[in-house]
């Protein structure tokens, strides 16, 4: 009794490293959002938005 069988789950790399790495208005915008995101797909939206030519401003609208 009081034995669960939860896996837990691995984590590549540190997650408040994650948070700190993206660019300053991106981690700005990212600690005021209304919803919950992962560094990640911040992260990864952000790159593609930087392909397309996007500015900064234009990628947190």
């Amino acid at each position: 009794m009081g034995q669960f069988s939860l896996h837990r789950k691995l984590r590549n790399g540190d997650p408040m490293l994650a948070y700190k790495g993206p660019p300053d208005p991106l981690r700005q915008w990212l600690s005021e959002a209304a919803l919950l995101w992962s560094p990640s797909s911040v992260r990864q939206i952000w790159s593609i938005s930087k392909v397309k030519g996007l500015t900064s401003e234009e990628t947190l609208l």
